[in-house]
């Protein structure tokens, strides 16, 4: 609210969806999908302490999670359509990374 990051605001942030939990601040229908979560900035510094390939300035890029087939073949598959889509958007993959 007042632009400063901090760890107690995500914190604060839990404490809400949890006493909201009677309000529907929760996936309460298991066909849906639905739920509750949070949108936080991009912890740059981090991210640039676990990637292997270069980033461009704060608040230059994006990030996305993708859960990948187990399968090798259907993964290599799979990263090469997300490429194609990210390319034909005029964007560019910077590389990816394993969560441990």
């Amino acid at each position: 609210m007042k632009g400063h990051r901090s760890h107690s605001i995500v914190r604060q942030g839990c404490e809400a969806l949890v006493n909201l939990d009677h309000r529907g601040a929760r996936g309460a229908e298991a066909n849906t999908g639905d739920g509750a979560g949070m949108l936080i900035q991009l912890p740059s510094a981090f991210f640039r302490s676990v990637v292997d390939f270069g980033l461009p300035g704060e608040g230059r890029y994006a990030t996305g999670m993708v859960f990948l087939p187990t399968d090798d073949a259907a993964a290599a598959d799979m990263v090469h359509r997300i490429e194609t889509i990210v390319l034909e958007e005029s964007m560019e993959v910077l590389g990816w990374r394993d969560v441990p």
